[in-house]
């Protein structure tokens, strides 16, 4: 299996829990849209070989800065949902020729992902067939509920929040989301497709600044973040 690594950035979503006027990964964060930050960060990795991003048939990626980057990022029109735009990439990739190769799949509304977290998850995984992802531990106290009603406390230390980018060999996340797509099965991500085939990916510590615009207030935290990464380097 081969070494080099593409990067894949579902963008043809609405995110319609955000509100506003367009998709989140569209909105202004700081004067550039959330997915030029994003593209950016990931533009500064040395571990990848190319970027492919998904957009919705009616809202192509507008032009980027120009960028000294080695990297070149393409566009491709994605699907109705996130798995479906992640398949388009990973077969744009087999019909290429990189079956062998590695995808990273990394959410556009993360936009303050480093390349430094991306160089531990890939180090990490160390090309391991059974991939892995960039997860946090959980900090506050769970609850299972019913009908608004607390029924009881689950052990947090059994659980851990997934982030992107995770790391999957490309042959085996279109072949996992291929059988999911067969059993009318929705992934809510790459690993959940992956564990669906029983493989368990490796779960590597990222970093709470790796956040997900989910929320029109996270717009407030991403900002300051932002400005605090720009201010440390």
């Amino acid at each position: 299996m081969s070494n080099k690594i593409w990067a894949i950035v579902p963008s043809a979503g609405s995110g319609k829990r955000f509100g506003g006027s367009g998709p989140k990964q569209y909105t202004l964060l700081r004067g550039k849209q959330v997915i030029h930050w994003t593209l950016e960060r990931l533009r500064a990795v040395s571990e990848l070989s190319g970027i492919l991003v998904g957009v919705a048939a009616d809202n192509d990626l507008p032009l980027l800065e120009p960028s000294s980057s080695r990297l070149e990022v393409e566009t491709y029109i994605g699907g109705a949902t996130r798995s479906e735009t992640v398949l388009k990439g990973l077969k744009r990739l087999i019909d290429c020729g990189h079956k062998d190769e590695w995808a990273l799949i990394h959410d556009a509304a993360r936009p303050l992902i480093t390349p430094e977290l991306v160089s531990e998850l890939v180090n990490s995984v160390d090309f391991d067939a059974r991939g892995g992802l960039l997860a946090i531990e959980v900090v506050d106290t769970l609850k299972e509920i019913k009908n608004g009603r607390s029924l009881g406390t689950i052990d947090r230390g059994k659980h851990w929040r997934a982030q992107t980018p995770q790391l999957f060999p490309v042959g085996r996340l279109f072949e996992a989301l291929c059988a999911g797509r067969e059993k009318n099965i929705t992934f809510t991500d790459e690993a959940n497709a992956m564990e669906f085939l029983g493989y368990a990916p490796l779960m590597v510590k990222g970093s709470s600044e790796n956040l997900k615009l989910t929320e029109p207030e996270d717009m407030i935290f991403a900002s300051a973040i932002l400005e605090a990464q720009e201010k440390t380097n």
